[in-house]
């Protein structure tokens, strides 16, 4: 896992967000009466958006598999930092280690080291 991987695990959840937006839209213009007429794109635009969600969300599985084989409070740290955008001092204060928010820095890049 790397340090870009999870910053862009936030985004891809968003992505996803966007794509659900897209195809209820999508969708329910295959229900509008004129949607008969551009059945065929239409269609092709929800199967390209169906693909494209299959694909961002097996990525998103996979950080999150990875983020579950972590201790909770590795996880913590994770979800804290790449999901809720906290400081190493938000963070640091939140799991007990207010003294030393550094510490909260050094735990995620040991993690990313020993996945290399």
């Amino acid at each position: 896992m790397t340090l870009e991987q999870l910053d862009d695990w936030y985004y891809m959840k968003k992505m996803i967000e966007r794509l659900d937006e897209e195809l209820h839209i999508l969708e329910n213009k295959m229900l509008d009466t004129g949607g008969a007429k551009y059945y065929d794109t239409i269609l092709a635009q929800i199967v390209e958006k169906n693909n494209e969600k299959a694909a961002i969300t097996s990525e998103i599985e996979r950080i999150e598999a990875f983020i579950m084989s972590l201790r909770p409070r590795e996880r913590l740290i994770i979800r804290y930092r790449f999901e809720e955008g906290l400081t190493w001092e938000q963070i640091a204060e939140r799991i007990g280690y207010s003294k030393s928010p550094e510490s909260c820095a050094h735990i995620l890049y040991r993690i990313l080291q020993n996945t290399k």
